[in-house]
């Protein structure tokens, strides 16, 4: 694997004053395209290369196309049989991806795409979080979260052809390169009309139809936004890496169905052995008790009651990820021992999120990248995870010195242990942890 790992944000352009008054403001909030020039730095260009590479590699130790991972070698898309010679080829320490690609795919036209890096990833998802969250703290985010997608490659024009994503999806694109890249748009109406006087393919006539397109060229370091529902296609005839971050709108429709199938998967017995003989009589209609596999103390909820949790839960499970949709990959993770000497760090700009619930407000529900776990409700639990939420370097006797009578030291031991295999702290020894707050 690269062992290197990125430092967080050291691109002062993604401060809060950067996604108010130029981003937002250039693209009209989020509904035009454009291109910001320079504004990723060779620190964090290195880092984000370094991440990509990891990311590659994970992939190639999966050897699955299970996230999205496809290769296009000279325009034709290749099955997984025949990327097994890629996933036997993981990039060395310290070697390049233009070196990698190089002794991999020789001199052939290649493309690579990959979906949910972000789960492959969680240092990349981390990096590019750290961009995010000023705009995220200001402006919001989408009900339906972010994902990032890696492109890579110098395959000429995208394999996809012209093409327009699922609706709803824009993307802010971070280019990395070393060469340029090219997206051709087009208004939609007028290209509709073109192919169909035309009869030309959005695949097959590319050529054809450059010239009532709009071209947006960005170079390494520029960032690239295009809103959702347009016609494009992309061009990178040298070796380009790009890593889109794919904002999910809201879909009333798709969400309310989301949230159903969590009812269904929490509540609903899946059991073989629950016969539905006895429901045959009207005098039975009132009586569905056996339909459902509530708790004790939920079994006198509403529906709306039902739904309001299940709601709660996925918002606080998207905050807690930085609005990522989809969790850590935990393949192969242990968990890890902690002992009184020991020092942490939180991972930064990621927050442990919790709530009380339960009638009688008895559980703390605690969200971690995502992750769902439930602790016993008292306060000492709450100023443990606040503690941690405001500061970066923690010895984790500090964190003893919470012990009473509500809470033990194995329970606290267990808690960092469990904090740290859901990728919410890293134990972080001995020098780095110099700044203790």
């Amino acid at each position: 694997m690269i062992l290197a790992r990125p430092t967080l944000n050291t691109t002062k352009t993604f401060c809060s004053n950067w996604w108010q008054n130029t981003f937002l403001k250039d693209t009209q909030n989020f509904n035009k395209t454009c291109v910001f020039k320079n504004c990723i730095n060779p620190t964090d260009i290195n880092d984000l290369r370094i991440e990509v590479s990891n990311t590659i590699n994970t992939i190639c130790e999966l050897k699955t196309e299970e996230y999205g991972f496809r290769v296009w070698l000279d325009g034709e898309q290749t099955s997984l049989e025949k990327n097994q010679y890629v996933f036997e080829s993981q990039i060395k320490n310290n070697e390049s991806i233009e070196d990698w690609s190089n002794r991999v795919f020789k001199n052939k036209k290649f493309g690579i795409i990959l979906n949910a890096a972000e789960v492959l990833n969680p240092k990349l998802a981390q990096k590019i979080a750290s961009f995010m969250i000023p705009l995220f703290k200001t402006n919001g985010t989408p009900l339906r979260g972010y994902n990032i997608t890696l492109f890579i490659g110098n395959y000429g024009f995208t394999p996809l052809g012209i093409h327009k994503d699922p609706p709803g999806e824009s993307v802010i694109h971070f280019h990395l390169g070393p060469s340029k890249k090219t997206i051709y748009q087009w208004d939609n109406d007028k290209l509709d009309q073109e192919i169909s006087e035309k009869n030309l393919s959005l695949k097959e006539n590319v050529k054809e139809l450059l010239p009532s397109a709009i071209p947006y060229t960005f170079n390494e370091g520029d960032l690239y936004f295009m809103p959702s529902k347009n016609y494009h296609i992309g061009e990178t005839d040298e070796l380009s890496i790009g890593i889109a971050l794919w904002s999910n709108k809201n879909f009333k429709e798709e969400l309310s169905k989301e949230l159903l199938q969590c009812i269904q998967e929490k509540y609903i017995s899946d059991s073989k052995n629950n016969s539905l003989n006895k429901f045959n009589t009207l005098e039975s209609v009132s009586d569905m008790s056996l339909l459902f596999d509530l708790p004790e103390n939920q079994d006198k909820l509403t529906f709306k009651d039902l739904c309001q949790e299940s709601y709660k839960n996925y918002r606080y499970s998207l905050m807690s990820n930085c609005s990522f949709l989809k969790t850590p990959l935990l393949r192969g993770r242990k968990k890890t021992s902690f002992n009184e000497n020991d020092y942490f760090i939180n991972e930064t700009p990621f927050k442990i999120e919790f709530y009380s619930s339960g009638l009688n407000k008895e559980k703390l529900i605690v969200f971690i990248r995502g992750h769902k776990i439930v602790l016993k409700n008292n306060t000492q639990f709450i100023q443990i995870l606040d503690y941690i939420n405001m500061r970066e370097t923690i010895k984790v006797q500090t964190i003893l010195n919470f012990i009473n009578s509500e809470v033990t030291k194995e329970q606290i031991m267990s808690l960092l242990s469990t904090l740290e295999y859901y990728y919410g702290i890293k134990k972080n020894n001995p020098l780095c942890c110099l700044n203790e707050k």
